[in-house]
């Protein structure tokens, strides 16, 4: 496969089990319109994967909320302090915000930058907003 930066067409990312990215802070700086390809096309994917992420801690048990006397609170096995379900909150928002960056990007090719900044948006926004439960 011939590298991204030479203009080589990008593999269908569900057809990929992970990816591995490197590069320098050039490809944000400058712009360059197969960085700017290569950002749209993992924009998705990455929220995906922090879907993922979250949802894994939530059957862990490793990531807990805190402590809440809310209906559909719950307590991990043998635990007596029901817990805020942040973390599955979490893994369905991102599963959302990348099937609609997914959707956005199959009716047409959105404003450049575009599809990444709307990913890191609903990254952020979802950290911050859940931050007093966690």
């Amino acid at each position: 496969m011939a590298p991204v930066y030479a203009d080589a067409p990008l593999p269908a990312p569900e057809s990929l089990a992970g990816v591995v990215v490197t590069g320098s802070s050039a490809m944000v700086s400058h712009r360059e319109p197969w960085s700017e390809r290569t950002a749209a096309w993992l924009a998705a994917a990455a929220l995906a994967g922090l879907a993922g992420w979250h949802a894994g801690c939530v059957t862990s048990g490793s990531c807990l909320g805190t402590a809440t006397d809310l209906p559909w609170g719950y307590a991990l096995d043998g635990g007596t302090v029901d817990r805020h379900p942040v973390e599955l909150y979490a893994a369905l928002l991102l599963a959302g915000a990348a099937i609609a960056v997914a959707a956005w990007k199959q009716r047409g090719f959105p404003p450049r930058g575009a599809p990444a900044a709307a990913a890191i948006a609903a990254a952020t926004s979802l950290s911050q907003s859940s931050a007093f439960s966690r």
